[in-house]
């Protein structure tokens, strides 16, 4: 999917490990992260700070070994006219993420 941001884009550091993800997977599991923004929308630049952080506080504070999501939307800053939600790469579609305990090894989330 070339709409896809891919990881260098939010400067991500290589992961500990990766454990291979059953494809097809049955479910897509959607966190809506605007809450953790509190509700703030954000541009590009913004996003990828964002997400940079939130991968170092799930590897470092929660002992993952990768953000915990497959994939990230992010963005929509109301006050830029160029901005628009995109979707960024977070653990991508062939690793289990660590984003639902019970759906981590048969979800993308």
């Amino acid at each position: 999917c070339s709409n896809i941001l891919n990881r260098n884009v939010w400067n991500a550091i290589k992961p500990i490990k990766r454990d291979n993800l059953p494809i097809p997977v049955s479910s897509i599991v959607v966190h809506e992260l605007r809450e953790l923004l509190n509700n703030q929308s954000v541009t590009q630049q913004g996003c990828a700070r964002y997400i940079n952080a939130l991968q170092n506080y799930d590897m470092n504070q929660r002992s993952y070994d990768d953000i915990g999501y497959n994939f990230i939307i992010c963005g929509d800053d109301e006050n830029d006219n160029t901005s628009q939600q995109q979707i960024y790469t977070g653990r991508g579609w062939k690793s289990s993420g660590a984003h639902c305990i019970p759906y981590n090894g048969k979800s993308l989330g």
